[in-house]
């Protein structure tokens, strides 16, 4: 079964109504490895679907993180990007282009036995890492 199949089927199991407008954003947020934001995925869905709205993008894309199918990824700014991958792992963000891209967790379980004061008795229920720097494409010959 596909990642797309397995989140369609999860949704129903969880009474949520497995729309084609929302395959199609699924489908969209599958097929672009750019951790797009709202309005990329827009513009991807209008095509097939020229009635659909943005606002109905974004309560999709907020319905689909609320269950844990979609991860946020806060990069700095107000515009939000978004990541069909649950599974841990960081972030690496272009600080020239914008550009995101996938790191894996280097050490699983980073969180684990942290104590933070800001959290009182509990502990974190998970981690994001962002790293930041110029990537390869951005790069000049002279600094490469």
């Amino acid at each position: 079964m596909s990642s797309l199949d397995s989140t369609t089927a999860t949704l129903r199991r969880r009474g949520l109504r497995v729309t084609p407008q929302r395959v199609a954003i699924l489908r969209t947020l599958h097929g672009l490895a750019n951790h797009p934001s709202a309005e990329d995925v827009f513009r991807t869905v209008q095509r097939d679907f020229p009635s659909l709205s943005l606002t109905t993008v974004y309560r999709t894309l907020e319905t689909l993180a609320e269950h844990g199918e979609v991860e946020l990824v806060h990069v700095g700014g107000e515009r939000v990007r978004f990541d069909h991958r649950t599974d841990p792992h960081h972030h690496a963000v272009c600080t020239v282009c914008g550009r995101l891209a996938d790191v894996e967790e280097s050490q699983p379980g980073l969180a684990d036995g942290l104590s933070i004061p800001f959290f009182g008795n509990e502990r974190p229920r998970g981690n994001a890492v962002v790293f930041y720097g110029v990537c390869t494409g951005c790069r000049s010959p002279a600094t490469a």
